[in-house]
């Protein structure tokens, strides 16, 4: 029998590839000659479409969010795991960025290995504390959603970030007591929010990223509800 530790050492790897790779290469190409720095720019990867070229985080976003649709709560576990890596790493990045470690810092790649380290960190603590990462999977998974949509289709970015923040407590807080019908249904919205930010772009018809958005959640939500537990 594997252990845990097993089980979630290839998503693992995956989700380091995602979350390392990924905005790497976004940074690259939207700062060509820009100088490197320790930190990550993470705003880089909050826009609406990535492009109107095929491209490496076009690819790894339409995967991942086709993956996140339709097994979504199966990779539940994962998922919490790659959470707590997540804001681990995004701690990290800050603390590098804003030069707290500058005195230890002797090169760029410790950097890096700080950021690794505290996004490692994170994912442990999730694993230990289940019940609370799967509050911030939910609440951070359902405002990414909501504030991604609201900020485009309402006037004031101040209002979409605080109807976005009361739609994901709402979200989260049932989710905590109806926690596989809740899961399925946002993570295969999420899901469909990935795939229409990495495909909006090449596909010049009106209202396309509602459009991928609603086919690829609706089809992830049913395929992940006819599914056996």
């Amino acid at each position: 029998m594997k252990s845990n530790a097993q089980k979630l050492l290839p998503a693992s790897l995956l989700l380091l590839l995602a979350f390392v790779l990924l905005p790497l290469t976004v940074a690259a190409e939207s700062a060509e000659g820009a100088a490197p720095a320790a930190g990550l720019d993470l705003s880089l990867l909050l826009s609406q479409n990535l492009g109107p070229t095929v491209t490496l985080p076009v690819l790894l976003f339409a995967a991942l969010g086709l993956l996140e649709a339709f097994f979504g709560y199966r990779l539940l576990k994962v998922e919490l795991f790659g959470t707590g890596l997540l804001l681990g790493g995004i701690f990290g990045n800050f603390l590098v960025s804003s030069g707290v470690f500058n005195a230890y810092l002797t090169s760029p790649w410790m950097g890096w290995v700080a950021i690794l380290i505290f996004a490692l960190l994170g994912a442990w603590i999730a694993c230990k504390l289940f019940r609370t990462t799967l509050f911030l999977a939910l609440f951070g998974a359902s405002f990414y959603i909501g504030y991604g949509l609201l900020s485009v289709y309402l006037g004031s970015p101040l209002i979409a970030l605080v109807v976005a923040i009361l739609e994901a407590f709402v979200v989260a807080s049932i989710g905590m007591r109806l926690v596989r019908g809740v899961v399925i249904v946002v993570t295969a919205a999420l899901g469909g929010y990935l795939v229409s930010m990495a495909l909006s772009g090449l596909l010049p018809i009106l209202h396309i990223n509602l459009i991928l958005l609603a086919l690829v959640g609706v089809l992830g939500a049913i395929v992940q509800f006819k599914r056996k537990k």
